[in-house]
């Protein structure tokens, strides 16, 4: 890059760093690590040497592990993670996108380290995360710094736990070069080439690094390793909820029992001789709950938009969209889960699979396909409204007609004449006809191609609508 260097040479002699000649002439330099191994003193010259030549208009790609000398020399930064730029800007573009302040806590006992993320983690701020000493914990901040530093205070002093020292910062370039799960990079806890620093000085002769190539093989598998760290981090966030994980219980608990003994009397007329209405209710039960449940996939994501959390892994060199697929397949495992305990209470009522094991098991795959796929829809509401409240709304709004106007609960025969038309073509009494079919008869259902149409058609349109919007938000 630029010519040759000849003049003007910053060099090492005895520790010591000296110039020698002008360097007014150079168009630009390449400095691969300059200051490795100097004493603090040998350092500070050459970083007054780098500046001198940035003032006077030359172009300076320095390469550097060294996170502190990006920070304060770099008018640019592209960092490299095994020749792939994974991220560029500004230093202080860079910190900005970490999602502002940061908590950092510093515990008197590692053994404690445990306790002190539970207790963190029910400050609403997102997953607390491990720095580089086992005793120090650092959580997002999104919130003004004393009220947090006061209700993460009361968290830890209320779980006895140990706190040498505590407060906010700002967010520093290691930050930015840290995955969610708060490992470096590299296996050596080192971001590799993390610096790769770009400085830009004078008009006209601005550069960017080249950018990363398209998608491969090795940014799949990366791709599924990020989203299946989400996928953890969300699980982990409903376990550590008993509140959340008895509520998202109760309620498909209590549609069992309600419908079974309140309204199944009069249902029962409706069916064909010889079908119990606990048979009939079951497999519409599944569908329903999955579709309800299709709505805290929206409210999730908008609470940790507003807590700060999805800021944080934005900035992280995160595949974009391992973050709605990890939401996505948690609510999926969740649902599933969900339908194996709905089989349990429907088994103590009565309930039986009467076509045999597997399509047994094909009646809850598809049952939790359908509520996978209601998932993304609920991910782009997430994305387009604001509030978790919203999208509660919105979630209510839409699936409450959709779900009662269906065969969920009653034969759509037993429904108005001019709303029939319309409740046989719901995707909800498709995939629940369906569902029904395969819990009780087996074979091939006849609404089996109509619910397997809604569900590639809904997750062909809103899995890409929903990372389109998602990047844009980044």
């Amino acid at each position: 890059m630029g010519a040759p260097l000849t003049d003007g040479l910053a060099v090492r002699v005895g520790g010591v760093v000296k110039r020698f000649g002008s360097t007014t002439a150079l168009a630009g330099v390449d400095l691969d690590e300059p200051t490795t191994g100097l004493d603090p003193r040998s350092r500070n010259e050459i970083w007054e040497i780098v500046r001198d030549l940035r003032r006077e208009g030359t172009t300076i790609l320095l390469t550097t592990q060294y996170l502190e000398e990006a920070d304060q020399l770099a008018d640019e930064i592209a960092v490299i993670d095994h020749g792939r730029v994974i991220a560029e800007g500004t230093g202080s573009e860079l910190k900005d996108r970490v999602g502002g302040q940061i908590l950092e806590v510093e515990l008197t006992d590692v053994a404690q380290r445990d306790k002190a993320e539970a207790a963190l983690l029910r400050v609403g701020c997102g997953a607390p995360e491990h720095d580089g000493r086992p005793t120090r914990l650092t959580l997002p901040a999104p919130r003004e710094g004393l009220v947090l530093v006061e209700d993460a205070a009361a968290e830890l002093r209320h779980a006895a736990i140990g706190v040498s020292d505590m407060g906010p910062r700002g967010p520093t370039l290691a930050d930015v070069f840290l995955q969610p799960t708060g490992q470096a990079l590299t296996e050596d806890h080192t971001p590799q080439l993390a610096g790769a620093t770009l400085m830009e000085k004078g008009p006209k002769r601005t550069r960017r690094l080249p950018r990363p190539p398209g998608p491969s093989l090795r940014g799949a598998e990366a791709g599924v390793a990020d989203s299946a760290v989400v996928t953890g981090r969300n699980l982990r966030h409903f376990w550590r909820q008993p509140d959340l994980l008895v509520f998202s219980t109760i309620q498909p608990i209590m549609f069992v029992l309600l419908f079974v003994y309140v309204f199944g009397g009069a249902v029962g007329r409706a069916l064909p001789p010889g079908v119990s209405y606990v048979d009939y209710l079951l497999p519409g039960i599944f569908v329903q709950s999955v579709t309800f449940r299709a709505s805290n996939t929206a409210v999730g994501l908008s609470e940790d938009l507003s807590r700060g959390v999805i800021d944080h892994f934005r900035s992280m060199p995160v595949a974009r969209s391992a973050v709605l697929v990890g939401r996505t397949t948690a609510d999926l495992v969740r649902n599933v889960m969900i339908v194996g305990l709905m089989v349990v209470v429907g088994y103590l009522v009565g309930f039986r699979f009467q076509a045999g094991i597997v399509p047994a098991l094909a009646c809850v795959a598809l049952v939790a396909a359908f509520g996978f796929a209601l998932s993304w829809i609920f991910a782009m509401v997430s994305l387009v409204v604001r509030g978790s409240e919203t999208a509660q709304t919105a979630g209510f709004v839409v699936l409450f007609p959709l779900v009662f106007a269906s065969s969920v609960f009653v034969p759509v025969s037993s429904m108005p004449d001019w709303l029939q038309p319309i409740a046989k073509a719901s995707p909800v009494t498709l995939t629940a006809d369906a569902a029904r079919t395969l819990a009780l008869t087996g074979g091939v259902p006849d609404s089996l191609a109509g619910a397997l149409a809604w569900i590639v058609g809904i997750l062909a349109l809103f899995v890409p609508l929903s990372v389109w919007r998602y990047r844009r938000m980044s």
